[in-house]
């Protein structure tokens, strides 16, 4: 089965290349494979005038979604967990993936889930972590869903 994945080449133009789940393995031995995505749809809750309210949330955050190196936490898990989010500039994942080849995603679980489809480019983050009393909630801890897209990266520099 063939899945379509965006490729940035620049800031500004990007091509579409089809990649196998065997190509994408294979491709890791020549680079790093990263996927840059980013929020474009935010909802959730947030504690207000003493009670949970839904409401929208920042969008524009971009993360890494990508394969684990070497040095990375939980590389010796790589057989089983072959992927990892990271927040932009950080060297420890919020979460490790494992790829399901059967649909064509990525599933990840750690401080919150998310799962990516390589057909589309497409994700769902779901970071449920929130205060069950009034004398917990701090502005953090609003349980939020997110949804947006993930360009592959060619290079490793951001």
């Amino acid at each position: 089965m063939i899945f379509m994945v965006l490729i940035s080449l620049s800031a500004y133009s990007k091509q579409i290349e089809k990649l196998t789940f065997k190509q994408m393995h294979e491709w890791t031995f020549n680079q790093e494979l990263v996927f840059i995505c980013k929020i474009e749809a935010s909802t959730g809750y947030a504690y207000r005038e003493g009670k949970w309210q839904v409401t929208q949330f920042e969008t524009g955050e971009k993360f890494l979604l990508r394969e684990l190196t070497k040095d990375d936490p939980g590389f010796q898990d790589k057989d089983k967990t072959p992927f990892a989010v990271f927040d932009v500039g950080e060297k420890v994942p919020r979460m490790y993936c494992a790829v399901n080849e059967e649909t064509g995603s990525i599933s990840c679980k750690g401080i919150g889930e998310l799962s990516f489809s390589i057909e589309t480019a497409q994700f769902l983050r779901m970071e449920p972590e929130g205060a069950v009393s009034p004398d917990d909630i701090i502005k953090e801890s609003n349980p939020k869903l997110e949804h947006g897209s993930c360009l592959l990266k060619r290079d490793t520099h951001l």
